[in-house]
């Protein structure tokens, strides 16, 4: 466990060659970064967007999420919510991270997001950090956080809609 209380943070080290950094936990969430981690000059707009994943509780979200798909396997809706989630709440963190920063630092943090894209990850999918094979999910959240905008109200919009959407369609498959 680190402590650096002239920057207010609070975080668990890891070996190199594990993950990058992430958030663990459910109830008492964590955030992890490799050992060498901190050295890098982006660390504290890594920090910041592991926190705002703490602060969400997007861990524990997303762990209702799975819950919600393995109830409604069928329904097309439940994986489009895990899905939108995901993607939502990973712009959300990169506009906690960038919030206030000038454009320079915000393309420093898009250029660590494509690296960290670009290696290869053989985990299973459940434990893959965010970043899509395809690289559209990448492509869209450096687009936000390259955007000036407010406080992320189209983000929450979205989730609230989703949301909504979730439930009347999961009403109606239990209706059929």
């Amino acid at each position: 466990k680190e402590e650096d209380s002239e920057n207010n943070l609070t975080y668990y080290l890891i070996p190199d060659d594990t993950y990058g950094p992430c958030t663990i936990g459910f109830f008492r969430q964590k955030i992890v970064i490799p050992e060498s981690f901190p050295l890098h000059p982006d660390f504290v707009m890594v920090y910041k967007h592991e926190g705002a994943h703490l602060k969400n509780h997007d861990n524990l979200v997303k762990l209702l999420c799975l819950f919600v798909l393995c109830l409604h396997w069928m329904n097309p809706v439940a994986y489009l919510l895990l899905l939108l989630y995901i993607d939502t709440a990973e712009i959300v963190s990169d506009s906690a991270a960038v919030e206030g920063c000038p454009k320079e630092k915000r393309k420093d943090y898009a250029k660590l997001l494509v690296l960290e894209a670009s290696t290869s990850d053989i985990r299973p999918v459940v434990w893959k950090n965010n970043f899509s094979s395809e690289g559209k999910m990448i492509k869209r959240r450096i687009n936000y956080m390259m955007k000036e905008k407010r406080k992320g109200l189209l983000q929450r919009g979205i989730m609230v809609a989703v949301s909504a959407l979730t439930i009347v369609a999961g009403a109606g498959t239990v209706l059929a």
